[in-house]
């Protein structure tokens, strides 16, 4: 699932990959995408590395200023 169209990068989970103050907009597991998101209050590891966790993040971009 290569996700850089229209600025979307595909997330695996692991630390935050972007810095504290930055906003992203996420496209969750089976939960739909959601726009203008402080990366510092958001958890960017994975549940379950099967693909069970619905919450997790799958993909994100960053907002521009």
């Amino acid at each position: 699932m290569a996700q850089e169209d229209e600025g979307w990068i595909e997330w695996k989970g692991g630390e935050r990959p972007v810095e504290r103050g930055m906003r992203v907009d996420v496209r969750l597991r089976r939960r739909g995408t959601f726009k203008d998101y402080a990366a510092s209050g958001l958890d960017w590891s994975h549940w379950d590395q099967d693909g069970a966790g619905d919450g997790d993040i799958i993909a994100y971009r960053v907002v521009k200023p």
